[in-house]
């Protein structure tokens, strides 16, 4: 009952008029931790192949088969090109989407990816945290060696969720109050209902 309540307060968030200006920098901080996050969700599905299914949700039409990877499903929704292929790694596809280019490479971590598709440069390094990178490339303060969930709160001016859950994080980051016990699964379907499906698979989310 209580998450179902948490959950309808935040669609009411996103709603609502008066929330707006936060409208924005959530959804792009939601793509970077969803985009971040890919590996894992493909690992836990059971069937067919998510690189493929992102690859077509993106209009990828022919380019997309049952061979393509999801780093490379990233860079095609991207700015990509013809650089993208079956190697691409997560983290090169989240950079060349970005417009990293040369300083992309099969080698680029999620976090290095996310933070030179922020316009990092040569700051970002294999080392860069994902949690870091989203501080950074959101203007967050004091982002250096930030974990995950920290770093979704401090790249929206918040602070105090090192040791809460990543739905946690995201709830407050969404400007959202009592967020605890709130499931990764309703901030996700939250998520996709006031910020659009692309956060799925677009590193600069447009809605």
């Amino acid at each position: 009952m209580k998450k179902t309540i948490l959950y309808s307060v935040f669609l009411c968030l996103f709603s609502s008029t008066a929330f707006g200006a936060e409208r924005d920098p959530y959804c792009q901080i939601a793509a970077y931790v969803f985009l971040g996050s890919m590996k894992d969700i493909e690992a836990a599905g059971k069937n067919g192949n998510f690189g493929e299914i992102i690859c077509r949700a993106s209009g990828g039409g022919l380019t997309c088969s049952s061979n393509t990877s999801v780093g490379e499903a990233i860079c095609r929704a991207g700015d990509g090109g013809s650089s993208c292929s079956l190697f691409t790694s997560i983290g090169e596809g989240i950079c060349r989407a970005g417009g990293g280019g040369s300083l992309c490479s099969p080698f680029t971590t999620i976090g290095q990816g996310i933070c030179r598709a922020g316009g990092g440069g040569f700051s970002c390094s294999p080392y860069t945290k994902m949690g870091e990178a989203i501080c950074q490339v959101m203007g967050g303060s004091g982002c250096s060696g930030l974990n995950l969930t920290e770093g979704v709160c401090r790249a929206a001016g918040k602070y105090g969720c090192t040791n809460k859950m990543l739905s946690e994080s995201l709830c407050e980051a969404a400007g959202g109050t009592n967020c605890k016990g709130i499931f990764l699964s309703e901030i996700l379907g939250a998520s996709i209902e006031a910020c659009g499906a692309n956060i799925l698979y677009m590193v600069f989310v447009d809605h």
